[in-house]
């Protein structure tokens, strides 16, 4: 068995689309990027000389630019996403 410790940089676009009920309307996308941050912790437990167990605690932090076309002093839209998530798998090497 061996820890196993990742950090990451995160790269995410947000976006939706307004539709109109009006015929013949094209409908009006909208979107912002953004910018993050990410960590894994686990540990990897080898089950053959070939297979391996892998589980993990991963957090990643993004923070989103403001949607420009929705954007207005009294109402901003520039906003952040946490996430934590359980990651369990099993990998194969294919060569060693």
């Amino acid at each position: 068995m061996r820890p196993l410790v990742a950090a990451r940089g995160l790269a995410a676009k947000r976006s939706f689309a307004l539709v109109s009920n009006a015929f013949g309307t094209p409908e009006v996308s909208i979107s912002s990027l953004g910018l993050g941050v990410g960590a894994t912790v686990g540990v990897e437990l080898f089950l053959t000389q070939r297979i391996a167990a892998h589980a993990a605690l991963a957090y990643d932090r993004y923070s989103l630019e403001a949607y420009e076309e929705l954007e207005r002093p009294w109402y901003t839209s520039a906003g952040s996403w946490n996430g934590i998530g359980l990651r369990l798998g099993v990998g194969y090497a294919l060569g060693r």
